[in-house]
């Protein structure tokens, strides 16, 4: 029979701020490196964009216009979307994305507190 170690007190306060300071300092990473390094031009594949998000195409054909074989239509109405909001900047797509992906790491993170409860263990209670 095992016994189970209990964690030592503030163990999960501790786990919970580093955690949650690795998820900041990665998304503040990524933000910084849009910033840096994001063309505020399109680039490549993003003029095939351009046309429908600045009106000169009609809207809705556009949004379902084949890209390379592939329908877009929800990258398609985000781009355009956010064109309009920051003036036709593209960086706005890459921010929108490092936002996104930053919420959802959040999240999980968050979901797996919940889920694993806030101590140090394992499920079946075992010791590490």
């Amino acid at each position: 029979m095992t016994e189970s170690a209990a964690a030592p007190p503030g163990a999960s306060r501790r786990a919970l701020f580093f955690c949650l300071a690795a998820w900041a300092a990665a998304s503040l990473g990524a933000a910084a490196f849009v910033l840096a390094f994001g063309r505020d031009v399109p680039f490549a594949d993003d003029w095939a964009f351009v046309e429908g998000a600045a009106g000169r195409e009609p809207f809705w054909p556009w949004v379902w216009k084949p890209h390379n074989e592939h329908r877009m239509p929800i990258a398609r109405l985000a781009t355009a979307g956010l064109a309009r909001l920051t003036g036709f900047d593209s960086r706005a797509g890459m921010a929108a994305s490092v936002a996104m992906l930053s919420a959802l790491a959040l999240g999980l993170i968050l979901a797996m507190r919940r889920w694993r409860g806030p101590g140090p263990h394992r499920p079946d209670g075992a010791a590490r």
